[in-house]
């Protein structure tokens, strides 16, 4: 087995979908030269399964089923998001 740190760009106000590898675990979500980013180990040789980022803003609502992942500030706290996984079937057709 070969573990791998990979690193993912998240957009704001949106769903990011992503493949990652079964298993996968999240490292991380910090801001890096202005974008919000998410770093993930796995072992990137296994079948990869899609997984869904939610990134909103405070006092925006949140799926009753999303697990909280983390929370960055951009623009010296001006801009606050809050990420969260949203439970997929994880399979790619």
């Amino acid at each position: 087995m070969s573990k791998r740190i990979y690193k993912f760009t998240l957009s704001p106000l949106s769903i990011n979908t992503m493949e990652l590898p079964y298993g996968a675990e999240v490292l991380d979500v910090q801001i890096q030269h202005g974008s919000i980013r998410l770093w993930a180990l796995g072992d990137f040789n296994k079948t990869p399964v899609r997984r869904e980022f939610l990134v909103t803003g405070t006092g925006m609502d949140v799926p009753d089923d999303a697990d909280y992942v983390a929370t960055v500030q951009m623009d010296d706290g001006a801009r606050v998001w809050h990420v969260f996984e949203i439970p997929t079937s994880g399979y790619i057709a």
